[in-house]
């Protein structure tokens, strides 16, 4: 990266609506992909920004660098914003911040007295929270606005009704991420959220349409969240319709047209379509080949434009992801069938060579070799890793964590997750592991077990909200039988508090815990609200017992537990299902028996996952 590339994307965005760019402030990291140090490249940005006139914001959290020595001010040519965030990183009580902002103010007003200073308050829990709205309702708090990001504890429209009107309050919109955020995409289907993961080529025209509107009423403007190129398309969805004359009449076709009009190659006219359609390519009705070709073929590469490139590389990501679960899908069923002659056999040398050979079958399939299943797919195989290099050599972005891109962990490595399979094979391969040199009835019983038992919903993160659960009926001899599972209502997707979002785990290939599929998509609510799911079509006069997985963030931490009720909607009866619980790690599958009385009349019965929050967290 250089000071004259930056500054290219930098003009562009603002030629297009923006007026503003938010810098990260120093936090000591080299990397190979920045010729200056870190404090140079701050102070050679905002010079060329100031020439530019474009306003300066700089993002600083209270544990990065330079505090000491107010180094990043004395450097910078330019800064109109400063925004301290108050977690995520930063970690400090809300005494704390208030004391940390009271320190350092007059010294950064005394270098940029115009400077503007924002904190936000993601992170806190209810006691924290409630300190900040006392200072705020009564005026007291030592700054010019308040940022409204990812993880607060209540609405950006309840947080307007009790700010005061002299403090601004803007959004900070997570345009980047698709998983545990701000805004995680929506029923994404496994073979995609497992791949694409957390931070992917991001297409989401439509929902930012609809987040911008719903929030626009309650906000002083908004700098987006973004970590990089791969947003671009959302970026530039911010900067259209914050622009327009009359916001909630813009189309995501209206903004997809203007893009292809600033950025795109002309000689193919309606490649706009394509880029409505990406976000529809992550849409379950729509995962077919038809479908994922059509989008396709609004796409041609130009090596002389990156961002042509980089949405034909997303289109091709899509269909061989697609191409890829339907070879992962029909290889392992082929594997389940085999394991089951196997444990079924009589021969034990059978069974133990056969369990090896399918070890090795799967771990074959693990490193992406389906093209010897179906030689289609090496040639878009090809075509994406030949794109990637042209996208690297073009723009620096980062699709590995492996030299030459070596982009952090978790941060758009899709070479490194593009053979992540949605199937059980790691978790079997796992267990064929922990069961190797155990006698052969014990081997077998564990391995049955695993082909007998049904798909076991997840309680998920945070508040540890389900996504769907197993629930059997408890017959005679006491059998377990999965005959239902959980549905999800699915409008949760613009969430402020407490409304479900939907999660996926990061996959990790090499992760000795690595878990069932089913259990790598999860609802989750926020903080202290209870997440509310149901199942229907029970009998009301029958026992049951209910199977669930707890996973996400605070597993095995005894300050954040979870408890499960249970709701009769015609008696209006709660029944405790059970008391709280530390989330196991690894997760495990629990089992708890329904009590006499929470199914309703219609068959239907409503849990609620209630956590109960202790220590730092409350």
């Amino acid at each position: 990266m250089t000071v004259e590339r930056f500054m290219k994307y930098a003009t562009e965005l603002t030629t297009q609506g923006a007026n503003t760019i938010e810098l990260v402030a120093p936090d000591g990291e080299k990397s190979p992909h920045f010729q200056l140090s870190q404090i140079d490249m701050l102070s050679n940005v905002t010079n060329e920004l100031d020439k530019a006139d474009i306003d300066v914001s700089i993002w600083y959290p209270t544990n990065s660098m330079y505090w000491d020595t107010m180094d990043v001010f004395k450097r910078a040519k330019r800064l109109d914003h400063l925004f301290i965030p108050s977690a995520d990183p930063g970690d400090m009580t809300f005494d704390e911040l208030v004391d940390f902002v009271q320190k350092i103010k007059p010294e950064v007003k005394n270098i940029f007295p115009q400077i503007k200073i924002w904190i936000s308050v993601q992170g806190y829990g209810q006691k924290d929270f409630n300190k900040f709205l006392e200072k705020a309702m009564n005026a007291q708090l030592p700054v010019d606005g308040i940022v409204f990001g990812p993880q607060t504890f209540i609405g950006l429209k309840a947080i307007r009704d009790v700010l005061p009107q002299n403090y601004l309050l803007r959004t900070y919109p997570d345009i980047c991420h698709a998983l545990k955020c701000q805004y995680p995409q929506a029923n994404w289907p496994t073979y995609l959220s497992i791949t694409h993961q957390r931070e992917p080529i991001l297409v989401r025209i439509q929902q930012y349409i609809d987040i911008y509107n719903q929030n626009s009423p309650y906000m002083d403007g908004f700098v987006t969240y973004s970590e990089g190129l791969m947003d671009d398309v959302n970026k530039h969805v911010y900067n259209y319709i914050s622009t327009h004359a009359h916001p909630e009449s813009v189309t995501a076709e209206e903004i997809a047209k203007d893009y292809q009009k600033a950025f795109l190659p002309k000689e193919k006219a309606d490649t706009y379509k394509g880029i409505v359609r990406l976000e529809s390519n992550w849409f379950p009705e729509n995962a077919y080949e038809q479908y994922l070709n059509e989008t396709l073929n609004y796409f041609v590469p130009d090596y002389n434009n990156w961002r042509a490139t980089m949405l034909y590389f997303r289109a091709s990501y899509d269909l061989y992801q697609f191409y890829k679960s339907l070879a992962a899908a029909s290889s392992f069923e082929v594997t389940r069938r085999d394991l089951e002659v196997a444990i079924e056999s009589a021969d034990d040398s059978y069974f133990l060579s056969e369990i090896q050979r399918l070890r090795s079958k799967i771990m074959m399939n693990i490193h992406g070799n389906y093209t010897i299943i179906n030689p289609k797919y090496s040639p878009i195989l090809h075509f994406i890793l030949s794109n990637a290099e042209h996208l690297y050599s073009m723009t620096g972005i980062k699709l590995s964590y492996k030299p030459p891109y070596s982009a952090k962990p978790g941060r758009g490595g899709l070479l490194d997750t593009i053979y992540n399979m949605d199937t059980d094979g790691v978790y079997l391969v796992n267990l064929i592991d922990s069961v190797a040199g155990q006698p052969i009835k014990e081997q077998k019983k564990t391995l049955n077990l695993y082909l007998k038992r049904g798909s076991v919903g997840v309680l998920g993160s945070n508040s540890a909200a389900v996504l769907h659960a197993d629930i059997g009926r408890l017959s005679d001899k006491d059998a377990f039988v999965y005959n239902h599972s959980m549905p999800i209502k699915d409008d949760f997707m613009f969430f402020d508090h407490g409304i479900v979002q939907m999660n996926t785990f990061v996959y990790d290939l090499n992760h000795k815990n690595a878990l069932p599929i089913e259990w790598m998509t999860y609802g989750q609510s926020m903080y202290e609200t209870p997440a509310q799911f149901y199942i229907q079509h029970l009998d009301p006069t029958a026992k049951y017992r209910i199977e669930i997985v707890y996973v996400g963030d605070h597993r095995n931490d005894p300050d954040w537990k979870v408890g499960l009720i249970a709701y009769n909607i015609h008696t209006h009866e709660v029944k405790t299902i059970h008391e709280p619980i530390v989330k196991p790690d690894p997760p495990r599958a629990l089992s708890f028996d329904i009590p006499d009385g929470a199914v309703a009349e219609n068959g239907e019965i409503r849990l609620f996952v209630q956590p109960s929050i202790q220590g730092k967290y409350k």
